[in-house]
């Protein structure tokens, strides 16, 4: 099965984009520990930050950071915002193939670094990370994270969104 996915390079504007940057790369910016990346037993760890969970804002950094993505995607309704960071790893170590939601809506992956990491679609179809990119896929879409071996770390905001 082939799966549809749309990539937008140079995704805001470069001040938009360095703002965001800077803010997610400092030493103030806000990182939880979750133990797996998905429901599968096979993920490691990896750190996350809501921005919007459980029908409502979830953090202080929202209207910096996420408004002005949810502006330019035009998005209606949004079910979840989360941004991910993986550690620098010695080999590529990839995820469980998975699905964001269980019900229809778009997953949108923002990219915030650019390293050797990548986004796999089940069909092996390789999404190769550019800092200032998206990436957008239907929620039927299974993909997986694959952690990078080039740079400390590899950040993503996720977009789950109608």
């Amino acid at each position: 099965m082939e799966y549809k996915y749309k990539q937008i390079k140079n995704f805001l504007d470069q001040d938009t984009f360095k703002k965001i940057q800077e803010i997610m790369f400092s030493n103030t910016f806000p990182w939880f520990f979750h133990k797996s990346q998905t429901s599968g037993k096979n993920d490691n760890f990896f750190m996350g930050h809501n921005f919007y969970h459980n029908h409502q804002k979830n953090s202080v950094y929202y209207d910096l950071i996420i408004k002005p993505i949810i502006k330019k995607l035009k998005v209606n309704m949004i079910n979840e915002i989360r941004a991910n960071l993986l550690f620098k790893t010695k080999k590529h170590i990839q995820s469980e193939f998975h699905v964001d939601k269980e019900f229809f809506c778009n997953t949108a992956i923002f990219y915030i670094n650019k390293n050797n990491g990548y986004t796999l679609l089940k069909d092996k179809t390789k999404i190769t990370v550019e800092e200032n990119k998206l990436l957008i896929i239907d929620t039927k879409t299974y993909h997986a994270a694959v952690t990078a071996t080039d740079t400390d770390r590899r950040v993503v905001i996720n977009f789950n969104y109608l």
